[in-house]
């Protein structure tokens, strides 16, 4: 039996307390579309997904022990590429392995496990795909400091643990604010931009170790360290994008 996610819901535009869209006599929006916004997603405690571990840790603790809401705004990205994901999974190729065939489950350590499910790969190119839907503020970031390491880390654990014959490693994100603009403000040329990802051996060590931390955090109650600055952004993500700020800074009351 799995345990649903520590997200409980979405914050009420008007109220600041969890929504209950169905009960709610004037919607701010229709009620399929906000009870979409929120994935049935289930978890086990032993069991860990490798995009999990390719978030801070302590971020990840946070969301797997307490209760929280998020924004509208905050769920979007995900709801979106859930969407998209579902969409080319649609369409089937002899060449290509795709979500949910690509999914996974190995064993790191005793009762132990990384779950993962990489979106597409090529069988005769051997190359894995991934898909992010973001704005396009994303990419000039990666442009101008290079790529997040949790896209390394998510990336190289889907070689690794799937797909060891995979020679290249694609991210491909999918812009969702492009417009022709875009093209001659900021020099992006399409909605679609492949980012090669760094084929990184140690990875794998790295993960089952990150798995067996948050295990051991998770099973003793003890947090783990606060977030790197380049983690929390130099702060940024601490104040304005983190779902669990406000648990993290209780902890160091």
């Amino acid at each position: 039996m799995g345990i649903k996610e520590m997200l409980i819901g979405i914050k009420c535009p008007r109220t600041k307390k969890l929504a209950n869209c169905q009960k709610c006599k004037s919607p701010c929006l229709p009620v399929p579309l906000m009870m979409s916004l929120l994935s049935e997603k289930e978890f086990k405690p032993n069991e860990y997904h490798l995009t999990e571990l390719s978030n801070p840790l302590r971020i990840t603790y946070l969301q797997r022990k307490y209760n929280y809401m998020v924004e509208i705004q905050d769920v979007e990205n995900v709801w979106i590429g859930t969407a998209i994901h579902y969409y080319i999974s649609q369409f089937k190729s002899k060449d290509y392995i795709a979500d949910p065939d690509t999914a996974g489950k190995v064993e790191v350590d005793k009762g132990i496990f990384i779950t993962l499910t990489p979106d597409l790969y090529d069988i005769k190119r051997k190359v894995l795909y991934d898909f992010k839907v973001v704005k396009t503020y994303e990419i000039e970031k990666i442009k101008d400091n290079g790529l997040d390491s949790k896209y390394v880390y998510q990336l190289n654990g889907y070689r690794e643990f799937k797909f060891p014959d995979a020679k290249k490693l694609i991210l491909v994100f999918i812009l969702k604010d492009y417009t022709i603009k875009t093209r001659y403000e900021k020099g992006i040329n399409s909605p679609f931009v492949e980012v090669e990802v760094p084929i990184v051996e140690e990875v794998k060590d790295e993960l089952i170790n990150r798995a067996k931390e948050l295990h051991k955090a998770l099973t003793k109650n003890k947090p783990p360290k606060k977030c790197s600055p380049e983690e929390n952004w130099n702060g940024k993500r601490c104040d304005f994008y983190c779902p669990v700020n406000k648990f993290c800074r209780e902890l160091e009351k």
